[in-house]
């Protein structure tokens, strides 16, 4: 074969191969068309999916923390977070909310339909991306009441009860009134966080004795390593549903009057030679029944009286002062946090000064005394329920929570909404002491659809002949489940005998797996104890045992499989029982005491 030959059968041969690849191109181009507009799509379908579950995830978050009370308040909210991330529910976007597996969960599927690219080819003109989100929320803890009453509801004879008959299941008397100190009261005698003194270095939070040594209070990093935020002011969640018409939050003995802790200070026996009016009904045209409302004593001393009418305002500590109380209602807050609100605009806080002075002639008004204007102010608010003069309309769906502020860290004068937005003290305030009252929300329409709770702090005091009592301690949502409940119990156990104190589970819970606790020690501690604490029941409890100004915190261990009532008031509530030898000569209780409670973790998961 001769060399030009040899070239012209090269050049032949490629061209027959150049035709064979344009022919394998011709068939394979489309095919690669076709993976190329699914690489391009499949990439935006994962993109619109990412954005779908941010959404989604950020409107079940939002919106869970009106559940379960408020589905459509939920719902409402869950759909405007969705907008504003960029689906609203219209045109190509479909939002579905709808209750969770649980009544605290809330379930959003977002569905967005986007056009295709290339896939429009084969017959793919768009493509439908969802993705779902499940929240859950436990939520701040309320704690005391499951109804619209806190505290005793003091009634005189024939008078009928303002609570809830299905909700107050311990009805009037749960023997207990709430109770706030003066600051400059040493938090040894039971008030946690309204204080501002300690007396002894072995109390917790406490450097050492002197007015102004209280961490709660003022915090510090050097307060036994442990540092505590400010908290002078306490907070009451009033709850109130849609059907409960027009709701007037009132207060028993509002203002501090001296008497003692049993009512034995300022009040007129009936032996008292200074005074013949309490023989009698009538020393003032504010009361009817001034003999058993006005009563010395009550089961504890001598004479001793029911005590029905006596809460044990009683003055003490390390000014000779009185405290003032201030009193306000708050907003609504998305936030659900009571110092996130501010009072509501249309209403002025109330304040009430203190008083030490001879009952028996301030609560008549025939004599001079009674006729001051200390007399008309002590009959006007002593053991008498007044009004805050800030009535709240329910809503027409769902359920609205007001907060009710009450502190004594304000200087006596005029009260302005900022200052009771602002929860920290004013200079130079003074007075020591303890207030106790009570609080009731009187509502036009149903009574079950109001709830008056506190918000995960609880001053109380406790004043017991002897006996088991039965407390609401803290309500437990179903969505509590595998949390961890920590209570603190603070300065219990002043008693003349050893008691006991004894956690139950709710008597709704469904679950199988029993509830334990575990007993962390005192607080705060470097050196961390925990130890199974059998019943979940505290033993040996009394001031000589170490309980004196200490806080004791109790994990009560939530299990898996917790299920409660959670659509119902009076459902998910743990209770606790006060035990006290009623077999010992002279064994009673007058103790002044902090329970605080709260769940581990954030209120708000996303369970899927």
């Amino acid at each position: 074969m001769t060399r030009h030959g040899l070239i012209v059968r090269l050049r032949e041969a490629r061209g027959t191969d150049a035709g064979a690849v344009a022919i394998l191109i011709a068939i394979l181009a489309p095919v690669l068309m076709l993976f190329c507009a699914f690489a391009v799509d499949v990439a935006r379908w994962y993109v619109e999916a990412e954005r779908v579950q941010k959404a989604a995830d950020a409107a079940a978050n939002a919106g869970v923390i009106y559940m379960p009370q408020d589905f459509a308040q939920a719902q409402a909210t869950a759909l405007a977070v969705s907008a504003t991330n960029g689906y609203p529910n219209a045109g190509p976007v479909v939002v579905t909310v709808v209750t969770g597996p649980r009544a605290t969960q809330l379930q959003v599927t977002v569905s967005s339909t986007i056009p295709n690219s290339f896939a429009a080819i084969v017959g793919l003109s768009t493509t439908t991306v969802s993705r779902t989100a499940i929240s859950d929320y436990a939520g701040p803890v309320p704690m005391g009441s499951p109804c619209n009453l806190f505290g005793n509801e003091p009634l005189k004879a024939g008078e009928l009860s303002a609570g809830s008959t299905t909700n107050c299941t311990l009805g009037s008397t749960p023997n207990f009134w709430a109770n706030i100190a003066g600051p400059q009261t040493s938090k040894q005698n039971g008030d946690q966080y309204a204080t501002q003194g300690c007396t002894s270095a072995g109390d917790s939070y406490c450097l050492g004795s002197g007015q102004t040594d209280n961490c709660d209070h003022f915090g510090s990093t050097n307060c036994q390593n442990t540092k505590v935020s400010a908290k002078p002011v306490y907070y009451f969640r009033l709850r109130v549903a849609a059907g409960a018409g027009s709701v007037d939050v009132q207060v028993y003995d509002p203002a501090f009057i001296n008497v003692g802790d049993h009512c034995e200070k300022n009040l007129p026996t009936t032996s008292s030679s200074d005074s013949s009016w309490p023989g009698t009904n009538t020393p003032n045209p504010y009361v009817t029944d001034a003999k058993a409302r006005y009563a010395f004593g009550d089961a504890t001393t001598s004479p001793s009286s029911s005590g029905q009418f006596c809460t044990g305002d009683n003055q003490f500590g390390f000014s000779g002062n009185l405290p003032v109380t201030t009193y306000a209602l708050l907003a609504p807050t998305d936030s659900g946090d009571p110092s996130k609100s501010t009072p509501i605009s249309t209403c002025t806080p109330k304040q009430f000064r203190g008083l030490d002075v001879d009952l028996s002639k301030y609560l008549d008004a025939t004599t001079p005394e009674g006729r001051s204007a200390d007399g008309i102010y002590a009959q006007q608010n002593f053991r008498q329920w007044v009004s805050l003069s800030c009535p709240v309309t329910a809503p027409a769906t769902g359920v609205t929570d007001y907060y009710v502020e009450i502190r004594t860290n304000l200087k006596p004068g005029t009260i302005s909404n900022d200052q009771m937005a602002n929860p920290n003290d004013d200079n130079g305030v003074t007075g020591s002491g303890h207030n106790r009252f009570s609080m009731r929300a009187v509502s036009t329409g149903s009574r079950d659809g109001v709830s008056l709770a506190a918000f995960e702090r609880m001053p109380i005091y406790a004043n017991l002949k002897a006996g088991t009592t039965n407390f609401y301690l803290a309500r437990v949502p179903s969505s509590g489940a595998g949390h961890i409940l920590k209570v603190i119990f603070f300065d219990t156990g002043d008693s003349t005998q050893a008691g006991t104190i004894t956690i139950t589970a709710p008597p709704d819970n469904a679950g199988t797996t029993a509830i334990t606790c575990k007993d962390m020690g005192f607080q705060p501690t470097t050196t961390p104890s925990s130890t199974n604490l059998p019943a979940c029941q505290l033993t040996n409890v009394q001031a000589n045992n170490g309980y004196q100004g200490k806080a004791k915190e109790v994990d009560v261990q939530i299990p898996p499989d917790y299920r409660c009532s959670d659509a119902v008031t009076s459902g998910c509530w743990f209770k606790v029982a006060y035990a006290y030898p009623s077999g010992t000569s002279g064994a009673s209780v007058a103790d002044t005491t902090t329970w605080s409670a709260s769940l581990d973790g954030d209120p708000v998961r996303l369970v899927r």
